[in-house]
């Protein structure tokens, strides 16, 4: 199932906002490979022997790499460095059972995958949230919101530089908990 629950959710919106925070991030569109340089971490264009792979992480005595599928969207790109990222922020730290040094291969073919058929591992759902919170976060979103109440969806979409469908889902998702917290 898709769900996290809401105080883990809670957790790495926040854990994104803080990342933004310490990279020098302060407005739309995040600029993902700043925040993975910011992190330490370098980003490289890679040509996977299997192109149904969207990128990889690995951690090295070193610190981390990050690769991407060089023949993927810049949108597409964009969500994959986010969601490495996001396995390193919440899986690769020291002391997680995930500190030693390993690779992460991501075989991923739509970007946040919702259908209830998908039942991603927890940390592949993990690692999508912290994608979307850092390439969309709760607070600058929001504010464009209240700022362009009439915008389609896809505006939204290209002011972050996210998928129509990672813009949609996580606008559904906003106006869900925005209701949630009235009642």
């Amino acid at each position: 199932m898709w769900h996290i629950d809401a105080r883990r959710t809670s957790d790495i919106e926040a854990k994104a906002l803080r990342v933004l925070r310490d990279a020098g991030q302060s407005h739309l569109p995040v600029d993902v490979i700043a925040v993975a340089h910011a992190l330490g971490i370098p980003v490289y264009d890679a040509r996977f022997a299997d192109p149904r792979i969207s990128g990889a992480i690995q951690k090295s005595a070193d610190g981390g790499t990050i690769w991407i599928n060089q023949f993927e969207s810049a949108v597409r790109q964009r969500f994959t460095v986010a969601h490495e990222l996001g396995h390193w922020i919440l899986h690769m730290a020291p002391g997680d059972a995930w500190s030693e040094p390993q690779n992460l291969v991501d075989v991923e073919l739509v970007e946040w995958r919702r259908d209830a058929a998908w039942d991603g591992s927890e940390k592949e759902r993990e690692a999508n949230r912290f994608a979307a919170a850092l390439l969309m976060p709760w607070p600058w979103v929001d504010a464009l919101r209240l700022a362009h109440p009439d915008w389609p969806v896809a505006a939204f979409a290209e002011a972050c530089e996210v998928s129509i469908s990672a813009m949609r889902i996580r606008l559904e998702e906003m106006e869900r908990r925005t209701w949630a917290n009235l009642q």
